[in-house]
């Protein structure tokens, strides 16, 4: 049976920096529309140090020290507030995963990539944990093959996970040296090829994509 698929409209950076300019303005109007009712108290004017003179006038001019020490506490006192509500928004450990967890599993569903690497040892154990652990955050399914001679990596998930596990194996993982990763190259977006590892000791082999295709390898990392 044939499903329908519904896109969601793109916007572009303008188009959104214009309907968030509609949606403050729509609500600085019903906050003066509810002051001009009596439903709302109208909001105290935020007086700093540059407009000062400007906001309270020859009020001011009477008693300037007086008047410079009320303003530092009004602005020191936004400042807590504005550091308060930071705070309350800022997620707790289990949210933030539970968050990423949902980033993944709504980019799983657009599509599917698999990946094939291929690494002439897997003697290390650092490497091999490195590879199982970073594979368990970004909830990739796959196995790793070894053998004396060769061995094969195979991942499978969303765009963005496949596309952080390749760059942890085909940049940051240093396969040649005592070092188990390459800081040089860890936040290096435009590096491609392998980190002090010729394509003899690493490569990625093979890439498949399957537009809105479900999982179906077992998790065996």
């Amino acid at each position: 049976p044939y499903t329908t698929l519904f896109r969601s409209l793109y916007l572009t950076k303008k188009e959104r920096k214009k309907l968030r300019r509609q949606r403050r303005l729509q609500r600085e109007l019903e906050k003066q529309e509810a002051v001009r009712q009596g439903l709302a108290q109208p909001a105290a004017p935020k007086v700093k140090i540059s407009n000062l003179a400007r906001v309270l006038g020859t009020e001011a001019t009477m008693d300037p020290t007086k008047i410079e020490k009320e303003v530092r506490k009004q602005m020191q006192a936004r400042q807590e507030a504005h550091e308060q509500r930071n705070q309350d928004r800022k997620l707790s450990s289990d949210q933030r995963k539970e968050k990423l967890l949902q980033k993944l599993e709504k980019d799983a569903t657009k599509e599917t990539r698999v990946v094939v690497f291929f690494a002439r040892n897997l003697d290390s154990r650092l490497h091999r944990s490195k590879v199982n652990l970073t594979a368990s955050q970004l909830h990739l399914k796959g196995c790793m093959a070894v053998h004396p001679d060769c061995c094969v990596i195979v991942a499978e998930g969303g765009p963005k996970a496949v596309k952080k596990m390749r760059k942890l194996l085909c940049q940051r993982i240093k396969w040649t040296g005592g070092d188990l990763l390459d800081s040089d190259n860890e936040d290096d977006q435009d590096d491609e090829g392998v980190a002090d590892a010729g394509p003899k000791e690493f490569k990625l082999i093979w890439e498949v994509r399957h537009p809105l295709c479900k999982n179906e390898m077992d998790n065996v990392f």
